[in-house]
């Protein structure tokens, strides 16, 4: 267009103005795409080959899941947080890789903003990298598991999902809680489906009874409330202890073993009840947790 406008005279002067404007920094662009064009081959046969190695490494992963790879002492809940570590860590190797051809990677604004970049993510994320790292630490740790019923601080529940980020407890309320793994780490669990298999979860029940009554009295009671009780276990056998002499009562701990560590909570009720009927029958006052003494007329007769 610019040559046929040259040619004639009264066109000239926009001729020469759309070769300075338009034209200059086309051929500028055109020559600069030239140069960068083998900077430009590198980044896609960087990225080419990462995307088969990342393939490649989900195949892996997959096999492994199956049971065609099997890798000794390679836990199944591993699979997926190691394929995650993987690929990020594959991603994190090529972007590197590929940064310095990225064209204009050397220029000084392009530097700056990398490092005003860097600067806000390490500023920003000082508490979601601690939960990431925590994530994993949890997830090898193998301590607590998806289904496992836990005990973190004062919330009790169902680990209902883990994520690399924070772990998720339905309690007994169905409340949905999100803990972060970081609290998971640093805090004290108890994880009361591990017991399950073993010789069982020890649990104790305390009451007060008055000096009045023998001891062995109160002891077969507490044994038959045991024995009674469908989910303790008869091996261990259950036992009671006396561990003070109150002022007005003596307190008599049972103790005894359940199947189900997770069922702490059901069973206990189940326990109590037991003792409530075995003392009821009896004919034998419980005094705790305080007791002054028994209506003359019973409180439920008319």
């Amino acid at each position: 267009v610019g040559r046929i406008l040259n040619e004639f005279a009264f066109t000239k002067p926009l001729a020469g103005f759309l070769l300075e404007t338009l034209a200059a920094p086309v051929i500028a662009f055109l020559k600069t795409g030239v140069d960068e064009l083998p900077n430009l081959l590198t980044i896609l046969f960087i990225y080419i080959l990462t995307r088969f190695i990342l393939k490649l490494t989900l195949l892996v992963f997959r096999n492994i899941e199956v049971g065609l790879i099997q890798i000794r002492g390679f836990d199944k809940r591993w699979i997926w947080p190691t394929h995650r570590i993987v690929r990020f860590g594959v991603i994190i190797v090529a972007t590197v890789t590929a940064f310095p051809y990225v064209p204009g990677s050397q220029t000084p604004a392009f530097q700056g903003a990398t490092v005003l970049l860097g600067l806000m993510l390490t500023l920003g994320a000082g508490s979601i990298g601690s939960n990431f790292l925590s994530g994993f630490v949890v997830v090898y740790k193998r301590g607590v598991n998806v289904g496992d019923r836990i005990k973190v601080g004062k919330k009790i529940g169902y680990v209902e999902s883990m994520s690399i980020l924070d772990t998720h407890l339905r309690t007994f309320e169905n409340e949905l809680v999100s803990i972060p793994n970081s609290v998971i780490l640093s805090s004290e669990v108890v994880n009361l489906t591990l017991t399950d298999g073993t010789k069982g979860l020890l649990i104790k029940v305390p009451i007060g009874v008055g000096y009045d009554e023998a001891p062995e009295v109160v002891e077969r009671l507490l044994l038959i409330a045991a024995d009674k009780t469908a989910a303790v276990k008869r091996a261990p056998k259950p036992f009671v202890l006396v561990p003070t002499l109150g002022g007005q009562d003596v307190t008599y701990e049972l103790h005894a073993y359940v199947k189900a560590g997770s069922r702490r909570i059901a069973v206990r009720s189940e326990l109590n009840r037991a003792i409530l009927d075995a003392f009821n029958s009896a004919g034998v006052q419980i005094m705790s947790p305080f007791y002054i003494n028994s209506p003359v007329v019973p409180k439920n007769s008319s």
